[in-house]
């Protein structure tokens, strides 16, 4: 039996901002990563979710989530958290979704951890999701 890193070429760290500089010093560390300018910050509930199933089952692995344009997705978190909309676009980082409201289509970029898909559409192309937890 051979153990890997789930998380392959990540470390998580608990950090403060003051101690940013000195983990970014550290030998083999390249960067943080980063969302909306700031470096990602994981909540300690999905810490321990993560700890939990990995506790739970054996041979876990990650796979990339294909989002692609005119999918239906739900929103997972954030304020629109339960909503449903139609995916217009997908970048690396975001996806562009069309969510029903009042009789107005109102337009949102949420992050791709902050979506689910709920029905694929087979007409287009495929996108990968980069894993973010």
């Amino acid at each position: 039996m051979v153990n890997v890193p789930l998380f392959t070429g990540y470390v998580f760290v608990k950090t403060d901002e003051k101690s940013h500089l000195a983990v970014r010093s550290t030998t083999g560390v390249i960067n943080f990563v980063y969302w909306l300018n700031k470096p990602a910050v994981i909540r300690e509930e999905e810490i321990a979710l993560i700890k939990k199933f990995l506790n739970e089952f054996e041979n876990v692995q990650l796979e990339r989530v294909a989002i692609q344009n005119n999918d239906t997705v739900r929103v997972t978190g954030g304020v629109l958290t339960g909503l449903e909309g139609m995916v217009l676009s997908a970048s690396r980082n975001a996806v562009k979704v069309l969510l029903p409201s009042l009789g107005f289509m109102m337009v949102a970029e949420l992050s791709r951890s902050h979506v689910e898909l709920v029905q694929r559409n087979q007409s287009q192309s495929t996108i990968m999701a980069p894993i973010s937890l």
